[in-house]
């Protein structure tokens, strides 16, 4: 028999991963990025940085993360030169910090934070300039638009574990008076998606978007921009189909304007809508119900059904046989 081991229960900024990123072609001198990132909140700090000696981490340590979420109880890097050696050691006994060091054998123990090294090297190749030389300048954006994302499990904003409180944050950005997009997301439709009217597709887009976006904007005003001058009738339209009326009465939470503009002034959205998706790794299926639809529904009886009856009314179910009724009285 395997022995039992004892489940480790951690609080937020109780355990941290951290990396080093790079080398990166040189801005404004530094080379690399070194990341940290809480394993429960996922909340990540990040530097640029010249070198990646164990100098930089001990100072991004004490700055970055002592100073400002307390004493973690265990960092968690990799075996490499800047992390094991002499000085790093003495300041995790100084602090009282478990150092717990990965292998090329189970890279999966730092597993969270390379994913964020990868959602910072996403959002850089999608923001930096052609040189790439400005990337120092652009992590700091990443990192806010990192915070920002909703995390799995926990279906919640790193930013608000933080802080406690829901974060005021801009979803527009204008620059020169012109929109700038920040964030746009696609979906492929099904077999019988495709079926639907242009109207039904136009309505489908807005469920889609606002469930994406449902963190971010329950509480504000939203104005969907549309070319297809039908959609903003139908909030109120009352001979609609049984699907529309679904989808309309999701939406009812959102404080939603749809206001009709010409694909020729709309330049962002039509464009966007031009650009071609090769894959679509995104499986997961459009919510287009309420959440409590299916919650009293039983699709089947548990086999404890009957004698849970009888015992409770004392009359015997009228579909058991003769051969149910001898085995229960025995």
């Amino acid at each position: 028999m395997m022995p039992l081991n004892p489940i480790l229960i951690v609080e937020i900024f109780d355990v941290w991963g951290i990396d080093f990123m790079g080398p990166f072609p040189n801005s404004f001198g530094n080379l690399y990025i070194l990341v940290g990132v809480d394993y429960v909140s996922k909340w990540v700090e990040a530097i640029a940085c010249h070198t990646n000696d164990h100098k930089v981490v001990l100072k991004f340590l004490k700055e970055n993360i002592f100073s400002r979420f307390g004493s973690p109880r265990a960092i968690i890097s990799d075996n490499g030169t800047h992390f094991c050696n002499r000085p790093f050691e003495h300041l995790m006994k100084q602090y009282g910090i478990t150092h717990k060091v990965t292998t090329p054998y189970h890279p999966q123990t730092s597993g969270q934070v390379e994913i964020s090294n990868r959602e910072i090297k996403h959002i850089l190749e999608k923001s930096v300039n052609p040189t790439r030389k400005d990337w120092s300048l652009r992590l700091i954006d990443a990192l806010w638009a990192i915070v920002l994302h909703t995390k799995r499990p926990l279906e919640c904003l790193p930013i608000d574990l933080f802080m406690g409180r829901h974060a005021t944050y801009p979803l527009r950005q204008r620059i020169n008076k012109l929109p700038h997009v920040i964030y746009y997301a696609s979906k492929t439709l099904n077999e019988a998606q495709l079926n639907y009217t242009t109207t039904e597709k136009e309505l489908l887009a807005v469920v889609f978007a606002l469930e994406k976006f449902r963190s971010y904007l329950l509480g504000s005003k939203i104005i969907v921009y549309s070319d297809h001058a039908a959609l903003k009738y139908l909030l109120s339209k009352k001979d609609a189909k049984s699907r529309l009326i679904r989808w309309i009465l999701l939406l009812q939470e959102f404080d939603l304007e749809i206001r009709d503009k010409k694909g020729s002034e709309n330049v962002v959205a039509d464009h966007l809508s031009r650009i071609v998706v090769e894959t679509n790794h995104d499986s997961t299926t459009i919510i287009e119900t309420f959440p409590d639809e299916q919650l009293m529904h039983v699709s089947s009886f548990p086999w404890y059904a009957d004698i849970v009856n009888y015992l409770v009314t004392g009359e015997i179910p009228s579909h058991w046989s003769k051969q149910d009724k001898s085995k229960f009285y025995l």
